[in-house]
């Protein structure tokens, strides 16, 4: 899934691996921290070779035993073989594609992966060996520098690609669905949003499972300011067989935002049979921003709002719900603008360190069941920049990272099957 702006100097791949409807008043959620609930960290990710500023980490993704990392100019695949996770290839695509890795999908032998400043998006299948390229996708109707490829999603044979930046042509945003015929992935429909603007950045973040598409505009609502200002929104798509287009059902938005911030809602989304997790980045003029994110119930036509999730001990500028990953009844939140070093970092001070929320829904309710961050935090680590779930395995980048060089970044795989009591359903 996701999903978040490359650094802006693209670098060399690496060579020689050898390895509409309103919410209502809402309440909100805050539950204390289950101590009895520990976050195990199985395994970091790095890339050997990544030299300063790869920025390994901006996109993860995680299906099993594989995980697929994302970084400004690269792609990279994980494997866990005997318990251990190990890098086993680099992906690298058949022709030129500037951000490659900017956004990073995964599903059933299947690895989708965006390019947004090339506009294009490549298709890789596990043959049993390794990971070869099966096609390179391109939007019919695209325009030069829309950044079709800045997000993805996968599921099955349908490959999702979001391009929000036509934004810049008088345009909301578009995304594009594909399907695979068994033989060649073919352009099944552009979505457009129904009451989309210029600049609502339709497509920032986009995820697909079964016969819904939810998409973000993280910038609708906007008031035309030359950055980012929206209120934000989400849109909800379903298949219509008889028809053979995907329908437009409804459009989210939140209706709790805390006030004096513009929640950018829809920045990040996350979604898991009939549950959706919405994330916010949300930016303030007048307040210390947190953050948030929203959980919603299919229900028949509807998706009814079912909780909203805030940390136990949020801080200005936390940027919680800026990536969020939903797997069943378990959610992960990243909060990659929080200080967790304990140095003293208040707000508006950036220091970025970075931090996870675990949440869980246990008799019917969703409540924080624990917090964590990597050992040895530092500012800048940007930790839990993007996130993922899969069967209680989670992936978090964490692209500042210095381990290796500057900024060469890394990603975490921690198990939190442990903060998932038996009640708990692990979705995919």
């Amino acid at each position: 899934m996701i999903r978040r702006k490359p650094h802006s100097t693209p670098w060399c791949a690496f060579s020689g691996l050898l390895v509409p409807i309103l919410i209502g008043m809402m309440p909100t959620l805050v539950a204390a921290q289950q101590l009895t609930c520990d976050p195990k960290l199985r395994a970091t990710l790095g890339v050997p070779t990544a030299p300063s500023n790869a920025q390994v980490g901006r996109a993860v993704a995680i299906d099993g035993r594989f995980a697929v990392v994302g970084a400004s100019q690269g792609a990279f695949v994980f494997e866990r073989m005997a318990g251990v996770w190990t890098l086993t290839q680099e992906l690298v695509p058949s022709a030129p594609a500037q951000a490659f890795g900017s956004g990073v999908a995964i599903d059933d032998g299947r690895i989708l992966v965006g390019a947004k400043w090339s506009g294009t998006a490549f298709v890789f299948r596990f043959d049993g060996t390794s990971w070869i390229e099966e096609a390179q996708l391109f939007p019919q109707g695209g325009i030069a520098g829309d950044e079709f490829g800045y997000s993805v999603a996968l599921r099955g044979s349908l490959a999702v690609v979001g391009a929000p930046e036509v934004s810049l042509w008088g345009n909301p945003g578009w995304t594009y669905v594909f399907r695979f015929d068994g033989v060649n992935w073919i352009q099944e429909q552009q979505l457009v949003p129904s009451d989309g603007e210029n600049e609502d950045r339709f497509g920032n973040a986009v995820d697909v499972d079964e016969d819904v598409i939810v998409v973000g505009a993280y910038n609708e609502g906007h008031t035309g300011q030359s950055f980012p200002d929206g209120t934000g929104a989400a849109y909800v798509y379903r298949f219509d067989v008889g028809a053979q287009l995907w329908l437009e059902e409804t459009r989210l938005v939140s209706a709790d935002p805390v006030p004096g911030e513009l929640d950018q809602f829809g920045f990040d989304i996350s979604l898991s049979g009939q549950r959706l997790l919405v994330g916010t980045n949300p930016i303030s003029f007048s307040v210390s921003p947190i953050g948030s994110a929203y959980l919603f119930q299919q229900d028949g036509a509807q998706w009814a709002f079912e909780a909203k999730l805030v940390s136990s001990d949020g801080e200005g500028a936390d940027r919680f719900g800026s990536a969020v990953a939903l797997d069943g009844e378990l959610a992960l939140i990243g909060a990659w603008g929080e200080w967790s070093t304990g140095n003293g970092c208040p707000f508006p001070q950036i220091c970025h360190s970075g931090s996870a929320y675990v949440f869980a829904r246990q008799n019917g309710a969703w409540q924080q069941e624990a917090q964590f961050t990597r050992p040895g935090i530092q500012n800048g680590d940007n930790f839990a920049w993007s996130v993922d779930l899969s069967r209680g395995a989670a992936v978090l980048g964490a692209w500042g990272v210095d381990t290796i060089a500057p900024s060469a970044g890394a990603a975490y795989v921690y198990d939190l099957r442990g903060c998932a009591p038996p009640s708990v359903e692990l979705g995919k």
